[in-house]
């Protein structure tokens, strides 16, 4: 009968086991009766190996387990204070994530701070402090800890604290360091769109509408919120008085986004209030010249005696802001080079049979002519104004007086309110497959009410305000024209009660409060 041999190997095995199994676990959990269970199933553990019984190993291993679980429940294991504290501030912070995912700011704010109270003293416990104090509008406490992140000169080049810390600066009033720091991000390029997206919407507050049209141009062309961009683009040109590129803005923002129901109502708007631009002549002596522009821009009115006698005419009427082109040399010559010239307006002295004033609109502003330049923008002029009678044709239509101008005009007007009322109607359609700005669609439906008002449509126009009202009591402006809408048509009481329910939304709205004295005081004659 042949004895097996027991090797080197199979006994420093046996033995680093069965000392792993009797020191380990009591070491470790520190609790003492483990001390009197944990060696016997050491040596047992051991005896197994050097015998090379698996069977017998597994019945160690699983006395060993039993062993530990049923003298931790008995003796629950105790950690250190240190070890208590990290556990408590780790706790601490999941639940300010867990608040931070509802929405629930306050608690969140409130279960960070308490992790760091508890020794958690991690950067990442900042940043998120200043999140939910930037959403409970608390920007001034938001830059603060950004700013003392940013002296950190490793955190500082993380792009999400240099990002933050400038907006959160700019969002505080500090706006200096807000733009420096926007521009030093675009310098480490630090997500460009949206760093030129902010600067833009900066520069356009601090009024600087190159700068901002400027800053704008970019966030679009490096694809960032294309749709905004456009629109803020729209509203930039539509501060110019250059409605016809707002209005080709505003439609790229709907083709880019056609649910960005705010560009719905800027269109709108856009249309209802200033038109399209039409095909507007002058004569003299048989030539005909057109030029592009709005009816809702043009000044149109009777030439007074003194007037036409200054500008040398026997009879006319005089059209503010279109160009004429012999005019336009002179102009062009006393603005900035490169700077396209929109229209111009006048004024002329009739006893000096002067031009006291020349006022000039372009792509860049506004200038006013002066010196030199207004001399000879003035001589050119009466050149320009020596001959003949000044006649006007609107779209083909030769009108010879202002009463055949307003009944054409009032023609094309109809024509572009029934687009407004188009673009705000595809406005509504698109909200209600896609909710998401209670206010935007209010103001929609507002300026739908008011379309329906202009033609006439009265069962649709009321409809459209209450409904606007409900959508959004706190926009004041449905309660004003719903009550205006009621006072024309003599429905006098229906006013009031509009106008009631607007002061217990705001109790000090003026305008409501000033109609409704006014109805009030006055007895209800012609209420139906």
């Amino acid at each position: 009968m042949t004895r097996s041999r027991i090797s080197a190997g199979l006994i420093v095995a046996a033995v680093l086991a069965a000392a792993a199994l009797a020191v380990l676990p009591p070491l470790l959990l520190g609790i003492g009766t483990l001390w009197f269970i944990a060696p016997p199933l050491g040596l047992l553990a051991a005896a197994a190996i050097l015998l090379r019984k698996n069977s017998l190993l597994m019945v160690a291993a699983i006395l060993a387990v039993l062993a530990v679980s049923i003298v931790g429940v008995l003796h629950p294991m105790r950690l250190f204070p240190s070890q208590e504290r990290k556990l408590t501030a780790t706790g601490y912070f999941l639940k300010g994530q867990i608040f931070a995912l509802q929405g629930d700011y306050t608690q969140a704010l409130a279960a960070y701070e308490h992790s760091e109270r508890a020794g958690l003293e991690h950067p990442w416990v900042a940043v998120q402090r200043a999140y939910c104090h930037n959403f409970l509008g608390r920007s001034e406490n938001a830059y603060e800890i950004f700013a003392r992140l940013m002296r950190d000169t490793l955190l500082a080049t993380l792009d999400v604290v240099h990002i933050n810390y400038a907006l959160s600066a700019m969002k505080s009033g500090n706006y200096k360091q807000g733009e420096q720091a926007f521009w030093q991000a675009l310098s480490y390029n630090f997500q460009p769109g949206y760093c030129y997206y902010q600067l833009g919407v900066y520069y356009r507050l601090r009024n600087d509408p190159t700068k901002a049209e400027e800053m704008m141009t970019n966030a679009h062309r490096l694809a960032y919120n294309r749709s905004q961009c456009s629109s803020i683009l729209g509203s930039i040109a539509e501060s110019r008085r250059d409605y016809a590129r707002a209005e080709e803005f505003y439609h790229r923002a709907l083709r880019e986004n056609p649910g960005n129901i705010a560009v719905h109502v800027k269109l709108g708007s856009l249309i209802l209030r200033h038109g399209r631009s039409v095909d507007i002549a002058v004569w003299r002596n048989g030539k005909r010249k057109t030029f592009k522009a709005r009816l809702e821009e043009m000044s149109v009115r009777e030439l007074s005696a003194s007037e036409l006698k200054a500008l040398n005419l026997s009879s006319g009427v005089a059209i503010a802001k279109i160009s004429h082109h012999k005019l336009y040399s002179v102009i062009a010559r006393s603005i900035p080079s490169g700077v396209k010239i929109e229209s111009w307006d006048w004024e002329i002295n009739p006893k000096s049979k002067r031009m006291v004033k020349m006022i000039v609109k372009s792509s860049m502003g506004t200038y006013e002519l002066e010196g030199s330049a207004l001399r000879s923008a003035s001589r050119a002029f009466d050149k320009e104004l020596q001959e003949g009678n000044v006649i006007l044709t609107i779209e083909k239509h030769k009108v010879q007086n202002l009463e055949g101008f307003y009944r054409i005009a009032s023609e094309i007007k109809s024509k572009y309110v029934s687009d407004a009322r188009e673009v705000l109607l595809e406005g509504v359609r698109v909200f209600e497959w896609v909710p998401f700005d209670l206010r935007s669609y209010a103001i929609l439906l507002n300026n739908l009410g008011f379309v329906y008002a202009e033609e006439g449509q009265l069962a649709k126009a009321i409809p459209a305000f209450k409904q606007a009202i409900r959508v959004d009591p706190a926009f004041m402006d449905s309660y004003d024209n719903l009550a205006y809408i009621y006072i024309e048509n003599k429905r006098f009481s229906d006013a009031v009660i509009v106008l009631r329910r607007a002061l217990e939304v705001d109790p000090g709205y003026r305008p409501a409060r000033r109609v409704l004295d006014q109805l009030l005081a006055v007895p209800e004659t012609g209420q139906p």
